[in-house]
């Protein structure tokens, strides 16, 4: 049984696959408004990207609280918890991209592994980091 039980031990493989969906919807957010500001706007990429981040974490956030996972009471302390664990998501998929190219140079001329690799730890790290401390927990 791939449910979590009381023991909270199992990944809950129905709740990962729609935590991904949002992740995906997440990313094109994400990259309609950079290209939009970008592009559209005569943005720098730098402070696009700011914009771009937060829309797509606000996003993601809302779409996890109604279609995967279980809200808090308060959301305002819900969505400030999030956030802090999506940075800290960017800031291991950003590590693990550059810690990759730095000691497997070869890589450089396909970027795609480590982005890979970046995006996969920073998804399993934001999905436990909001099932266990986001949202409220299974019953």
């Amino acid at each position: 049984n791939m449910h979590e039980g009381p023991s909270n031990s199992r990944i809950n493989v129905h709740r990962l696959s729609r935590f991904v969906c949002v992740g995906g919807a997440g990313f094109i957010v994400d990259a309609v408004i950079l290209t939009l500001l970008v592009n559209g706007f005569d943005w720098s990429q730098y402070s696009a990207r700011v914009l771009s981040f937060g829309a797509a974490v606000s996003a993601t956030w809302y779409a996890n609280r109604r279609w995967v996972f279980k809200p808090t009471k308060s959301k305002r302390g819900e969505y400030g918890r999030y956030a802090g664990f999506q940075l800290v998501g960017a800031a291991i998929n950003l590590s693990a991209y550059v810690s990759i190219i730095e000691s497997l140079p070869a890589l450089a001329k396909f970027p795609v592994v480590p982005l890979a690799i970046g995006a996969a730890l920073a998804l399993i790290f934001n999905y436990l980091a909001s099932s266990r401390f986001v949202f409220r927990p299974p019953v």
